[in-house]
Formats: C-alpha cells, structure tokens, sequence
C-alpha cells in the first residue's frame, strides 16, 4: 500500500463500523449445544457409545477406548507440528474411593500432557477439554497409536470408570460433541444459526443476545426402498382382513369388498401400510323402458309409443305433439309473440304479466294498472290522485307497500304505510309525520319485582315491581308498583335529605338520565310528607319528613327513557 500525505495526515485500515458474531444450536431458543464455534468432526468412531472400565487394583492397567476413524495410525491423521487439537471428554466412576487414571494415545508416542485424575469420595465425575499442540514425535514414523486409550493405577475392583462424549478434532475451543466423518448424517449438525453486532470483538454466550434464531438445515430425506401389493376378498367394508392376501387380483365375488393393501418399505426401514377398497354390487332389477326423445320430422313417425315426442317441421309455428295412444295432440307450441281473445291454462310459468283497465264511468275515474314481476303492483287513478298497493316479495324487500298521491304528478307529496312481519310504518309528507309499531309497542309488558336492598321487604303484601313500556316514538316509560318497608320499625321523619334512605338498585337498562323525584303516600298515620326519587346512578331513594311512617307506596314513581 502507498500512503501520499501533503498538509494532511491519513490514516488507513481504520475499522469503524461493527463486528457480527454467529452462534449455533440444536433448538429454536439456541439454548441445546450453544457454540460460538461450528463443530469440527470428531477423529474418533463410535463415541455415540459410552465405554465402561472396572479397576483391577493394578499399575497400568490399560487398553484402547476408541480407534481413528480412518483405521490408521496417528502419523496419518494430517496433524503438523503445532497444530491444536481439543481432547474433550465426560467421565464418572462408582466407589471413587482412591486411584488415578489419565487418557493417552493407544501406542507410541503414548502420553500427550493430559492431566492426570485422581478419584477421591468428593471427585467422582467431571468434565474435561485438554488443549494440545502437535509435537514432532506425533507425526514421526514412529507414531503407531491407533487411537485414544486409557491407563489406570491402583483402582479398586469396585470401582466402574465410564467415559462419554469422547472427541478428539482440530480445534481451539470446546465444541459440542459431534460424530467422526464415516458416521454423521445432517442431524448431527446444528440446524439453527443466530447472529448479532456490536463493537467488540468478544463474541457472547447468551444465547439470547443471537435472536431470532433461524432454523438453516434440515434433516436427511429418505427413499422407498420397494413396494409390495396384495389383494384379499372380503364380506366387510370397513375392517381390513387378516389373512388371505394374494400378489395376484382374485375373482371377485359379487356383494362383497376387494381390498387392496400397498406397503411402502423406506430406506431407513421405517414402512408406511395403505388399504382401499371397492364394492363389487349385485345386479338390480331391470327397469321400465323410458320414452324416446323428440322425433323432428314433417311427417309423422310410424309405430310411436305412448308418451312420444313429435315435433312438425310442417306447421309455422312448429308444433311440438305428444301421442295419447290414439291421436296426436298439441303439447307444445314455440312462439315469440302470443296473442289471444281468452288464454285458460291449468299451470303456467310466466315472466312479466301487466294489464291496464278502465272502468270510468258518470264522471267518475275508475281506472289503473296491474303488473306482476318482482311484486305484485296495483296503481289506481281516481280524477288527479293516485293511490299505488304493491305486495312485494322480491330481494328488496317483503311486506306490503300502500302509498297516495293527491297529486299523482307531484312525488314529494305523499303518504305512505309499510306492512312488514316486523314492522308497521308511516309515513305523511303532508302533514311531517314518522312512524312506526312494533309487536313490542302492542304487547303487554310484564311486571318484574324489585330486589330491595338489605333492611327493606314488602309491605300490606303488596310487593314492589317495575315495567318498562316501548313508546311509539322509540323511547320507553318505566312504571312502579308496590309499597315497602324496614324489616324492623318505621321509615322516621327527617328534616335533612342526608337522612332520607336508599331501599334498591334499579338495573342499568331501566335507570333514569337525570335524577326524578315525586311525591310518594305512606300510612298516613300524622302529618307526612313523602318523597321518592330514582337517581341517575341507578338508586331509588325515599324520605319521610313530619310524622314516621310504617310503609311507603312507589306507585308516583315513574319516569321516560
């Protein structure tokens, strides 16, 4: 690189932006086999299993764990001097009372620098990484291991030394456990991969920091590895048999079921079973014959069956006739326009039927229209005015239309009334007028009684209840009955409304915009003056001032809303 500088001072190679650290993991949330670090392949096989070793109570008592995966020697695993490799390795021992033991290379050069372990009542397991650099005797001729071995000394006959997740791989860090070249497939791989940036170059554990993770490898597929189908007869439709299936298709049997079976066997030697099945019917009974179908001709056709269709190409309009048996006679007629002094039918599907009558007469207009499509329409003139009926019964609506013109040429004047199964409405633009009955607005509606509240109860049994009336104008009036009491005593006479008493809630529906109050009778035992109130919040409220009463009557109290 050339660096130029005049009256300036450049500065290269500045790193000013953020680093990206990735992690990887076994699950969605990055927590299984978190690594900061894509596994490399262990240069072992068969780590999958765990190997157990009992102690004789000797000095170098020793053997192999587990050979190279290539089945050579050390010299010929491609180290160099001073490559890192990571020996990593789970281990646990029952009875760990006293001994050592230490994992090697199984044949010269022996020891690689792992430490030593000594078994102890509190040191029985542990995990190990053990960070080695290649030395030339690893890669000498002479360097014959054949793989990862162990040597113990002096461990008890009792005591069991199990190791696990055993790897050996280029490495500098620990990784979680993988499999050697010959024995991993995809799901051994980490399949989710999570990343984040910031300014340092120390990337970190948490996985949370590498959300989302991404799932970015999946699982090996799969081949069927062959095919078998057979075939069996069976009396039912809905329960496969359990024996008799055949490779060849067998005569079937009319009433009964063919059952087809197709077994799919996978190249993991997983199998997947299908069934179908098919009813073979029994024959029916023969049917009647049906008729034939138009004969198009200008003659007659000869020998016809009863019921035969003729149509005559002779005759303009064409005909369509029918054979009784003895005669042909008229069935159908093909025509564009239709007119007649008097049409009789038995049944008829027609389009649009209309018709215009006048039966004036002294003077008198008596005269309209009748048309029948999407309703049922009839307008009547009588001098200047119109009065239309429409039994409706179309998509826009069901119900009976009535409407009057005084002046039939002028619309904005009118008065209406809809008769609906919901609904009967009016409507005068003379006079301003809008309205509308319900079946609510003529039903009777029905008294409820009031819930007191605690210390109050129904006096001269006669209890308190409400109803709530639909007026036709929309609102509702709300109507009360009845006479209350205090469980014990009287309602006293008070000067000061604080005193006055709340003897119920009203429910929501039926409470008042603003508060109401009126005057109320008690039992007119003195001089009383009785108010009741329903307030807005929904309280009914009494008070007595002058002489106590024992009761109160709420038949004043009522109210619109």
């Amino acid at each position: 690189m050339t660096i130029v500088a005049s009256n300036n001072i450049t500065v290269s190679n500045v790193n000013d932006g953020t680093i990206t650290h990735y992690a990887y993991a076994y699950s969605a949330d990055g927590t299984d086999r978190f690594t900061t670090v894509y596994p490399n392949l262990n240069l072992l096989k068969g780590t999958k299993t765990s190997k157990s070793i009992t102690g004789n109570n000797a000095v170098n008592q020793g053997g192999l764990l587990y050979s190279f995966d290539n089945n050579n020697t050390l010299v010929n695993q491609g180290f160099s001097v001073n490559d890192t490799i990571i020996l990593e390795f789970d281990w646990s021992a029952t009875n760990p009372a006293s001994g050592n033991f230490v994992l090697q290379w199984q044949g010269a050069p022996w020891g690689f620098n792992v430490p030593t372990i000594n078994l102890s009542s509190t040191n029985g397991s542990g995990h190990v990484i053990h960070t080695y650099n290649i030395r030339a005797a690893d890669v000498a001729s002479t360097a014959v291991a054949t793989g990862v071995g162990y040597r113990l000394d002096n461990i008890p006959t009792n005591t069991v030394i199990t190791f696990s997740n055993v790897t050996i791989r280029k490495a500098k860090s620990s990784q979680p456990w993988m499999p050697s070249s010959s024995e991993v497939t995809t799901a051994d791989w980490p399949s989710y991969i999570g990343q984040y940036s910031d300014f340092s170059s120390t990337a970190s554990t948490d996985p949370a920091k590498y959300t989302p993770w991404t799932i970015f490898k999946g699982n090996d597929g799969v081949g069927v590895s062959s095919t078998v189908i057979t075939y069996a007869i069976s009396t039912s439709g809905t329960t496969a048999p359990s024996t008799g299936w055949t490779s060849s298709v067998p005569s079937i049997v009319k009433g009964q079921y063919l059952w087809t079976k197709t077994v799919w066997t996978y190249t993991d030697n997983s199998s997947k079973t299908w069934y179908s099945v098919t009813y073979n019917s029994k024959d029916g009974t023969n049917g009647t014959n049906g008729t034939s179908g138009i004969i198009v001709s200008s003659v007659a056709p000869d020998s016809p069956q009863t019921g035969q269709l003729w149509q005559d190409t002779s005759t303009t309009p064409q005909l369509v006739k029918k054979w009784t048996g003895n005669e042909w006679v008229i069935w159908e007629l093909y025509a564009q326009n239709l007119k007649a002094d008097s049409l009789e039918a038995l049944s008829a599907k027609i389009g649009k039927i209309s018709n215009t009558f006048d039966n004036s007469s002294g003077g008198i207009d008596n005269k309209g229209e009748i048309a029948i499509e999407d309703s049922v329409k009839v307008v009547y003139y009588n001098a200047n005015t119109r009065t239309t009926i429409d039994l409706v019964t179309s998509t826009s609506g069901q119900g009976l239309f009535a409407q009057y013109l005084p002046d039939k040429n002028d619309t904005t004047k009118f008065q209406q009334a809809w008769y609906t199964p919901s609904y009967l409405y009016f409507s005068d633009s003379i006079n301003n007028w809008t309205g509308q009955i319900t079946a609510e607005n003529v039903t009777l509606a029905p008294w409820t009684n009031l819930t007191y509240l605690s210390g109050y109860t129904t006096a001269e049994n006669n209890p308190c209840q409400y109803r709530k009336i639909k007026n036709l104008d929309g609102s509702y009036t709300v109507q009360f009955r009845g006479q209350v009491k205090p469980v014990s005593g009287s309602f006293p006479g008070t000067n000061s409304e604080s005193n006055f008493q709340i003897i119920a809630n009203l429910p929501v529906d039926i409470r008042p915009i603003r508060h109401t109050f009126l005057s109320a009778v008690g039992d007119m035992m003195g001089t009383q003056t009785i108010r009741i109130g329903a307030l807005s919040d929904g309280r009914i409220q009494v008070g007595v001032r002058g002489t106590a009463s024992s009761y109160i009557g709420i038949n004043s109290l009522i109210y619109t809303i």
